[in-house]
C-alpha cells in the first residue's frame, strides 16, 4: 500500500492512502488520525523494520500507525 504521514502544528499526525485510478491520477484520503500530543509534532519517521512511528512534539510517542495504539510515550 502507499501511504504516508503528515505532521501538524494542530497537534496531529495523520496516515494518508494513495490508490492509483489506472488512469495516470490517484486518490489520496486519510486513513487515521493520531491526536495524543499536546503540542504542535515537529518531527515523525517510521520504523520499517519493527512497522511502527515515532513523533516528537517535545515527548516521542512511538505508536503502530495500522491500529493507531500507543506503545510508548519518552518524556
Amino acid at each position: 500500500e502507499n501511504c504516508f504521514i503528515s505532521a501538524c502544528k494542530d497537534k496531529t499526525l495523520r496516515l494518508w492512502s494513495i490508490n492509483s485510478n489506472g488512469d495516470g491520477t490517484a486518490k489520496q484520503y486519510c486513513q487515521f488520525c493520531y491526536q495524543r500530543h499536546k503540542k504542535s509534532v515537529f518531527s515523525v519517521v517510521y520504523i520499517e523494520s519493527m512497522r511502527l512511528v515515532a513523533s516528537c512534539d517535545s515527548t516521542v510517542h512511538v505508536w503502530d500507525p495500522y491500529t493507531g495504539v500507543a506503545v510508548s510515550q519518552l518524556e
